[in-house]
């Protein structure tokens, strides 16, 4: 397996979470309330005064987790939630913090009440995930010796826009996996693109450049490495679909007439430190 995503980029795994456990975190995120109110002061960062005070942001979008490389990502229809992140949070802290690109001095102060609700409410999510699914997929083979990083949820509602073609990482030792809560024949595919054919194209790959664009735009050499690179399998409850950080991929549009729910997680390999004779009897006396 390990091989094959090394290959590829990306490999299909069938049938490997039970239903149950899908029924179980469905019926955990049934109870998350997006409406919850996030409670903030609007401030001048730099005259350090304070423009609104008890503002309120709705969770779901405090916890916006949208990739911004992808300019697609920003319509409605298709909404992404962080439950969970290793990474510091700068949202969760009482800093000023900048809140419109129009207007750099305006930022917000977050309540502290607000940032305790968020802190525990991602400590719960990580609780669970790893009880139902985390600590059984860190078993699986291809994620042995990694660690979790991320949890996103989407909801990918009807007529969601298409994805741009585009990676999250540029770094090689990272794993995604997507997970679907449910499942419709016309709900679209997570699409990945296979690196024996379109590896050519990421020597202009930077970090500001993780966005490829919409196939249609490529010249006809392009277009033709990426279609035959395509693969668009189905994925049903139960299956998993693994990818490299440096993958190609998108998302399709949603052709049915309800909301595609998933799960998107992130992994990271472990660093395997190598010490010689020296080091180890220097630690050892130490």
């Amino acid at each position: 397996m390990d091989n094959e995503i090394k290959s590829k980029g990306y490999l299909y795994l069938r049938n490997i979470i039970t239903r149950e456990k899908i029924i179980e975190i469905q019926k955990y995120i049934e109870n998350i309330d997006f409406n919850h109110s996030i409670k903030f002061n609007v401030v001048d960062i730099t005259k350090k005064t304070f423009v609104d005070n008890d503002h309120v942001l709705f969770l779901g979008d405090f916890i916006d987790g949208h990739n911004n490389f992808v300019t697609g990502n920003i319509e409605k229809d298709r909404q992404v939630f962080q439950l969970w992140q290793l990474a510091k949070d700068d949202r969760l802290n009482e800093r000023n913090i900048q809140l419109s690109e129009n207007n750099k001095n305006i930022g917000y102060n977050v309540k502290k009440e607000s940032i305790d609700y968020v802190k525990d409410f991602f400590t719960k999510n990580k609780t669970f995930f790893d009880n139902t699914i985390i600590n059984y997929l860190l078993n699986i083979g291809i994620l042995k010796n990694t660690y979790l990083t991320s949890i996103k949820l989407f909801y990918n509602l009807p007529n969601c826009c298409e994805q741009e073609i585009h990676i999250d990482d540029i770094e090689d030792d990272i794993s995604y996996l997507t997970i679907p809560l449910n499942f419709h024949e016309k709900y679209g595919n997570t699409v990945v693109y296979d690196n024996r054919y379109v590896n050519k194209y990421k020597k202009i790959i930077s970090k500001n450049l993780l966005n490829f664009g919409y196939i249609n735009t490529y010249n006809e050499e392009k277009k033709n490495d990426f279609l035959k690179a395509e693969s668009k399998e189905m994925l049903n409850v139960g299956d998993i679909l693994v990818f490299g950080g440096h993958t190609f991929h998108k998302g399709e549009k949603n052709m049915s007439k309800y909301p595609r729910m998933f799960l998107h997680l992130r992994f990271k390999k472990k660093i395997k430190l190598s010490l010689n004779s020296n080091t180890i009897n220097l630690l050892h006396n130490y």
